[in-house]
């Protein structure tokens, strides 16, 4: 984004413009931007899949579901720049946005056995990113703009993703022990 950003021809502001008319057709690196959200997606797509073996039901499937749908939407706008195919890039930022902020609550009652902090964290940034969308959806926009109020919805997703793989990694169980997620419950 920021590589884009400094190719964008005229003034360009991260408050003000979308993240979207960095991959549109008058942007000079609209091809880096919109291979970004197709690697995009393919990340957030490998990172649900990795995170699978912990998060085997309830709020866990429920998860992945959601983060799912937020890497197709992710790869819709990569794919469907905002000047061209209209219709299926705002269901793209729709299914990203949404599924990204719900996906990371999911994902924090899934892991909250292993960590409440780590839980609480990432509903803090499930519901910072559920707001920002909210807002954002609905043209709430005064105080941030257009651009600070989609970045506050689109960014917690990859900072949430992140932050889980390295503290999931951490706190893995030792082999041959039983995670809270493996036990049955009656």
């Amino acid at each position: 984004e920021t590589l884009a950003q400094a190719r964008y021809d005229g003034p360009y502001s991260r408050a003000d413009d979308v993240i979207s008319a960095l991959g549109a057709s008058d942007s000079a690196a609209r091809q880096l931007m919109n291979a970004s959200f197709v690697v995009q997606a393919a990340l957030i797509l490998g990172g649900a899949l990795l995170l699978h073996p912990v998060l085997l039901r309830g709020a866990g499937k429920t998860a992945l579901l959601l983060l799912g749908a937020a890497s197709l939407g992710v790869l819709l706008v990569g794919v469907f720049p905002t000047d061209g195919n209209e219709a299926m890039h705002a269901i793209g930022a729709v299914l990203s946005l949404v599924g990204g902020g719900l996906g990371l609550i999911a994902l924090a009652y899934a892991v909250r056995p292993r960590s409440e902090v780590f839980g609480t964290m990432l509903a803090l940034l499930g519901l910072v990113a559920t707001a920002a969308t909210v807002f954002f959806l609905t043209g709430v926009t005064a105080y941030l703009g257009d651009g600070g109020t989609e970045r506050a919805a689109a960014y917690p997703l990859p900072l949430g993703l992140a932050v889980a793989g390295v503290v999931l990694w951490r706190t893995r169980a030792p082999a041959g022990t039983a995670t809270p997620e493996a036990v049955e419950r009656p």
